[in-house]
This record gives C-alpha cells, sequence and structure tokens, in this order.
C-alpha cells in the first residue's frame, strides 16, 4: 500500500509538471505564436505598407522579417510620452522617471496592496531604494508581462502587467528581436530614444521603431553609440546574462487569447 501511494503522489507530480508545461511556452515561442496569429491583421499589413521601403525591391524573407518586426512593435508601442499612455491591445503604460514627483511612487503592486515607493527591489536591483525607481531592465520588464494576471494598479488605468518609458521599451524590443536574430541598435538623442533594426542582416535595409511614438518606418543606418547612457543601453539589453533570462520567462498560453 505504501509503495502504491508513492507511486501514485510521484506519478500525480509528474502528470501535473507535464500539465504546467503544456499551458504554458517560453517567450521566445510565445511571440513566435503571436506572430502567426497576428502576421496578417490589418495593423500589420498597414505597418508593413507604409513604411516607406519598396516593398517590390524586397526578397520573400525580407518581407517576412518585416511582418515580424511590424506585430512586435504594433504590440509593444505607447501612442505619447505621456504617462499612462497605453498600447491598445496589451496596455504597457508608458511612466515618466527620475521627475519630481515620480508618477511611478503612485504604482500599486495589486498582491501587497503597496504603492512601489514602498516595496524593495527584487533581487539583482539591490542597489535602488524601492521598486518605483529601478530601471526596468528587459528581464524584469519581460517577467512582469508573462505574470499569469496584471501586477500593478494606478488611478485612471484598467490594471497592467508591466510598463515603462522611452529607453526600456526599447530595451525590451533590443532583447526579443536579438534571440530572433536580428541587428537592432538603440538610438539615443537629447532625453529620447528609439531602437533601429535591419530587417535582414547585411541587408542594408533599416526600420525605425520608437516605441513611445508609435513610429515605424525607413531608416539610415544607425550610428554606433557613444554616449555612456547609450552604450549602457545597448549593453545591458543584449548581454549573454539578460538573454538567458528573458529566454526562460515561461508565460500561459491564455495570453494568446484575444490576439
Amino acid at each position: 500500500m505504501k509503495t502504491f501511494l508513492i507511486t501514485l503522489i510521484v506519478g500525480f507530480s509528474f502528470f501535473a509538471s507535464e500539465k504546467t508545461n503544456a499551458q504554458s511556452l517560453s517567450l521566445p515561442d510565445f511571440f513566435s505564436e503571436v506572430i502567426r496569429i497576428r502576421k496578417d491583421h490589418m495593423i500589420t499589413k498597414s505597418r508593413v505598407e507604409s513604411c516607406g521601403i519598396d516593398l517590390k525591391l524586397l526578397t520573400t524573407l525580407q518581407i517576412q522579417n518585416l511582418k515580424k518586426l511590424a506585430v512586435l512593435h504594433s504590440l509593444l508601442s505607447s501612442e505619447t510620452a505621456q504617462t499612462g499612455s497605453i498600447n491598445p491591445v496589451w496596455g504597457m503604460p508608458y511612466f515618466w522617471h527620475y521627475t519630481n514627483p515620480n508618477p511611478r511612487h503612485s504604482i500599486v503592486l495589486i498582491a501587497t496592496g503597496q504603492k512601489l515607493s514602498e516595496v524593495k527591489p527584487p533581487p539583482g536591483f539591490e542597489k535602488y531604494p524601492n521598486l518605483a525607481q529601478v530601471d526596468r531592465s528587459p528581464d524584469l520588464f519581460w517577467s512582469d508581462f508573462a505574470s499569469d494576471k496584471p501586477r500593478y494598479h494606478y488611478n485612471g488605468l484598467a490594471d497592467f502587467y508591466t510598463f515603462g518609458w522611452c529607453s526600456e521599451r526599447e530595451m525590451a524590443f533590443k532583447a526579443i528581436t536579438s534571440i530572433m536574430g536580428f541587428n537592432c541598435t538603440i538610438v539615443i538623442s537629447g532625453n529620447h530614444v528609439w531602437s533601429v533594426v535591419e530587417i535582414e542582416k547585411g541587408s542594408g535595409r533599416w526600420i525605425r521603431a520608437d516605441h513611445t511614438f508609435n513610429v515605424f518606418y525607413h531608416s539610415a543606418k544607425p550610428l554606433p553609440p557613444t554616449s555612456s547612457l547609450g552604450k549602457w543601453y545597448n549593453t545591458k539589453a543584449n548581454s549573454k546574462k539578460t538573454l538567458a533570462k528573458v529566454r526562460g520567462i515561461q508565460i500561459s498560453k491564455l495570453r494568446l487569447n484575444g490576439l
């Protein structure tokens, strides 16, 4: 009887584990599914057709890549650089940072009811005094996004999974596109940043993807970053450590519903 119970428990645990795995995807696989679902969506088609590149000059692979980038851009971009500006599908509100007052201090962590200014930063972010002050690197941005339920509340907005301003959105985009094999550079000018990504490595055809102002348009080849901040954005988003963490994020397949 004892042996039977142990076998039953072990078998049940294995089944539960298999069931959990069957209900979730790694973040890169999740985005592959997102692209499959959205590649022929009217919004994707509109972005591709209006991107300023003569599509007749592109190879089939380049057009496919352009669609991939258009899908990712359409689901990650806000509309303006104003706190509360959202993406129409996934929310992901834009929040100013390093301002006084800082609106992030009033974001509430739903699980505890605390304001982020009252929450200790997660492991790896100990240099920051609290969660509100954290620079949201791609691993934090995407792990929040992969939560089963919205994590944050802010008055006037629907509850949301993740958030970020220009640099955080572009680092998140660069991490995902790097995993997909794209050559992406985060460009900084004044107090704003955006991404410039090559639609196929070595093609010389580049797209400016600005995930604050919802811009998806042909661009010249970006210059390598020269400022310390620009170098940090690009290095942080593309480091082996960051990409390994992003690859390891699991997300429920249920998040594909409604796309």
